[in-house]
C-alpha cells in the first residue's frame, strides 16, 4: 500500500490496519545521489500494490515506480480526478481515465463526511459547475460573505468561538489559496497564531526570517524530507526551542520529533493557515476556507473542489460569492500537455 505523502500512507494505514509507505520509501530513495535503490536493475518482488491520492503523482514518481515493479503485477490506482493535478509535470490520473482498456470504478457514496451533509452536495455541485446565487448555511456549511478588510476580523471570531467549543488548533484548519496580501497565508498566521498560541512567559520563542515561533506553534513541513519519514505538507507542533549559540527546534509531527537547526529552518512555516494545495491529500475536522477577489488569479474549479473537500465535520467560506462563482465556473490547466495516452 503507497502513497504520495506521508499524511496519505498514515490515513491508509489507519483505516485499513495494515502496514503502508510512501512511494519514495518503496522506492528507496537516497538523498545523497538522489536515486532510487528500487528500479529497473533492482525491481521489487511485490505482487500487489495499491497506490492512494494518484492525482498527486506526477509523470516522473509514476515513471520511477513503474520501472521499480514487476510486469506481471496487479496494481490498484485511488484517487479523485477533479482534484488538483500534481505540482510536478503530468496528469496520471486523468490520463489513466482516458484509457478505455484499463477497467474502473467511480464511488458513488462518500465516506468523509456524513450521508446527509450539505458538503458533499456543494462538492457536487462544484464538481458540475453549478453555482448559486444566495449560498444558504446548514449544520455543517455557511458562507460569510464580507469585504477584503473584514476578513481577518471574521475568522478572529470563528477562532474564539471554536475554542470555546473544545476545539483545538490540530483540528482546525485555515486554507487559502495564496501566501502574500492582505488575507494571504502569512498574515492569517500571525492572526491564528495569537489566538491558539498566544505569547506567555512559560513558551519559549524564536525569531526566524522576521517571523516569532513559539512552543506550541503548528507547523508544516515544507519538502520530503525521507531520513526522518517526513514529507512535504506533513503538519506537526513545536515542542521545544531552545535558544543558544546554535538554535534548535524539535517538532512532533505524531510520534516523530524532527530536530530543525539555522540550516533547516527553512524547511517549515506556520500551519495554522496553509494553501489549499499544501492540503491535498489531508482531511480536517473542521475547516475555514478564504476566498477575495485579490485571490482571483488563483481560483480554479479544481482548487475550489480540492479545498471544500479536506472538511469533515464543518466547512466555512469567508470572502466574495462573485469569485467564489467565478472559481467554480473556471477552467485553469484543465489540459496539460502530456504524451502519456500515447503510449496505449
Amino acid at each position: 500500500m503507497l502513497a504520495p505523502t506521508g499524511r496519505s500512507a498514515k490515513r491508509m494505514m489507519e483505516s485499513i490496519g495494515r502496514k503502508a509507505s510512501t512511494i519514495h520509501k518503496f522506492l528507496k530513495w537516497n538523498g545523497e545521489t538522489e536515486t532510487f535503490q528500487v528500479n529497473i536493475y533492482n525491481p521489487s518482488m511485490t505482487k500487489f500494490v495499491i497506490i492512494d491520492e494518484v492525482s498527486m503523482v506526477d509523470i516522473f514518481l509514476m515513471k520511477n515506480l513503474f520501472d521499480g515493479l514487476l510486469n506481471n503485477i496487479k496494481l490498484i490506482f485511488v484517487g479523485d480526478a477533479n482534484q488538483l493535478p500534481s505540482i510536478s509535470p503530468g496528469n496520471v490520473l486523468y490520463d489513466l481515465l482516458q484509457i478505455p482498456e484499463i477497467k474502473r470504478t467511480e464511488l458513488s457514496m462518500i465516506y468523509r463526511t456524513k450521508k446527509d451533509s450539505y458538503i458533499n452536495d456543494f462538492a457536487s455541485d462544484i464538481k458540475n459547475k453549478i453555482t448559486k446565487e444566495k449560498y444558504e448555511s446548514y449544520s455543517d456549511f455557511s458562507f460569510i460573505g464580507c469585504d477584503e478588510i473584514h476578513i481577518k476580523q471574521i475568522i478572529k471570531e470563528i477562532s474564539l468561538k471554536a475554542i470555546e467549543k473544545g476545539i483545538n488548533k490540530e483540528s482546525f484548519q485555515v486554507l487559502a489559496p495564496m501566501y502574500k496580501g492582505e488575507n494571504g497565508i502569512e498574515l492569517l498566521n500571525k492572526v491564528m497564531q495569537s489566538i491558539f498560541n498566544p505569547e506567555s512567559i512559560d513558551k519559549k520563542e524564536i525569531i526566524i526570517r522576521g517571523v516569532t515561533y513559539r512552543e506550541g506553534d503548528k507547523v508544516i513541513q515544507l519538502i520530503n524530507d525521507v531520513d526522518n519519514n517526513i514529507y512535504n505538507g506533513d503538519i506537526g507542533i513545536i515542542e521545544t526551542i531552545i535558544t543558544s549559540t546554535k538554535n534548535i527546534m524539535i517538532v512532533n509531527y505524531n510520534g516523530i520529533k524532527v530536530k530543525y537547526d539555522n540550516k533547516k529552518f527553512d524547511e517549515i512555516t506556520h500551519a495554522f493557515a496553509i494553501s489549499i494545495h499544501k492540503s491535498q491529500g489531508s482531511e480536517y475536522e473542521n475547516v475555514i476556507m478564504v476566498i477575495s477577489k485579490s485571490f482571483k488569479r488563483m481560483l480554479y474549479n479544481k482548487l475550489i473542489y480540492t479545498g471544500v473537500t479536506r472538511a469533515k465535520k464543518s466547512l466555512v467560506i469567508i470572502g466574495s460569492k462573485e469569485y467564489l462563482n467565478y472559481g467554480i465556473t473556471r477552467d485553469y490547466a484543465e489540459n496539460r500537455k502530456t504524451l502519456f495516452t500515447r503510449l496505449f
